[in-house]
């Protein structure tokens, strides 16, 4: 019935700026550039599922923002044609 080719991970850290669309949406004399981060891993399998002919992916993401905000889990899933 299911068919698990592999099972493979991913750690993975991401870092970005962003400046406000607008300036008075900021402060005057502060800084409209903003540093938001995260961290987090991916754990997914690889798999045929009923002897299909393409291969399905599926697997979850767990999140954690650095600088603001809550764990975050995310489900992953993809088929190839």
């Amino acid at each position: 019935l299911l068919y698990i080719q592999r099972v493979r991970s991913n750690v993975f850290y991401d870092d970005f700026r962003n400046e406000a669309r607008k300036a008075k949406e900021t402060a005057p004399g502060t800084d409209p550039w903003t540093t938001q981060s995260s961290f987090g891993a991916d754990l997914i399998m690889d798999c045929n599922i009923l002897q299909a002919n393409f291969p399905i992916s599926f697997g979850g993401r767990i999140i954690k923002p650095i600088n603001y905000g809550k764990i975050q889990v995310e489900g992953l899933f993809t088929i190839t044609f």
